[in-house]
Parts: structure tokens; C-alpha cells; sequence
């Protein structure tokens, strides 16, 4: 309830239902699924059966394959995956749609806006806004990331260096964006 900050919390646990949508690299089809008792699902671009899908699978997450959601950028397969994602969303009914990495969160983000999805959220764990495009290149895609930070309600990042990057490059302002850190303790593992 957003005008009095209180939630039932039972009626939101049985008709709240997220979409999470990403592309994993060198992988070369997605894949959807929902998680029957909590409704959450999961869009994922992936071409083998890793342990992320069998443990998913064991708790009633049903995968469909997205093929047209590829790393490249190719307008014709975007422009179907773009529309696929929509239907699919609209079918669906999400309450939430969180997107990561930035072919998925590109897409995901415009067709859960023209879906109506009420809240949008992306994380970025890195981001090849500068240095790794030519610097004309690198400026079409931050002016792209600046247009979809204004229609996400919340942009998160595992690190403050890459909340830094964002805000240093125009991506959005500093207040719009979170960190949320890795949850694992990785200090045992440093080296001496």
C-alpha cells in the first residue's frame, strides 16, 4: 500500500508475481519459467541444462525458450523478442519486472513499460558504457541507458564503484540509484 506504507502480507505473497528477465553470456537461446507457489519467473538465455535450471526445476519453475533475445544486436530478432516479451508480459501479468544485463534490461524494460508492468527494476553488475565501444558508440548506448533509467522505478547495483560509474556518466543521479552488494562473505577468500 503506497499511500500508507502497510502491506498484507498474505494477499501480497499470493498474487504477487515477478518476472525475472537476463541473458547469460555465450548462451544461445532464453528461457522463461514461474515458480508455482510464489509465483516469480524467471527469463533466462541459456542453450544447456546448467544447475541453476535443474535446482529451479526442482522447486516447479517451468522453462519456455525466448530464441530471439541474443547478445548481438540484430533489429529484426530484437524487434520480435521485443514483441514477444510484450505478449508474453500482458498474457502474464507481472507485478514486478527486474531485468539485468544490458540486451535483456534494454528490452525487458520497454515491454514491461507498454505492458503496463507496475514496477520495473534493473541491476547492473558491470557495464561497457565507456572504454569499451568506440566513444561515439559509447555515447549512443549511455544516452539509451539514461532513457531507460527515467522509465525504471529502481536502478540497482552490486557495488558502489559501479553506482559511481553510472552517475559519473550521465546514467541517472545518485539518489535514483542502489547498491545492493553481493550477499556472500568473499573476505575468506582474499588473497594474502
Amino acid at each position: 500500500d503506497r499511500g500508507h506504507g502497510l502491506v498484507d502480507r498474505q494477499r501480497c505473497e499470493q498474487s504477487l508475481r515477478m518476472l525475472q528477465l537476463l541473458r547469460r553470456r555465450n548462451r544461445p537461446h532464453a528461457r522463461r519459467g514461474r515458480e508455482r507457489r510464489s509465483g516469480r519467473e524467471i527469463v533466462e538465455q541459456q542453450h544447456s541444462r546448467p544447475v541453476r535450471e535443474l535446482l529451479a526445476q526442482a522447486r516447479g519453475v517451468d522453462f519456455t525458450v525466448f530464441p530471439d533475445l541474443g547478445r548481438s544486436i540484430r533489429p529484426v530478432s530484437d524487434l520480435r523478442a521485443l514483441l514477444r516479451l510484450y505478449q508474453f508480459m500482458r498474457r502474464e501479468r507481472p507485478s514486478i519486472v527486474h531485468t539485468h544485463t544490458a540486451k535483456a534490461g534494454a528490452l525487458g524494460r520497454i515491454a514491461a513499460r507498454l505492458a503496463r508492468v507496475p514496477v520495473v527494476i534493473h541491476t547492473y553488475h558491470g557495464h561497457v558504457l565507456s572504454g569499451y565501444f568506440s566513444p561515439s558508440a559509447s555515447l549512443f548506448f549511455r544516452g539509451i541507458e539514461r532513457a531507460l533509467a527515467r522509465a525504471t522505478d529502481v536502478l540497482l547495483t552490486v557495488s558502489e564503484s559501479v553506482r559511481d560509474d553510472l552517475v559519473r556518466l550521465g546514467v541517472s543521479r545518485p539518489d535514483r540509484v542502489r547498491v545492493l552488494p553481493l550477499g556472500l562473505d568473499l573476505a575468506p577468500l582474499a588473497l594474502p
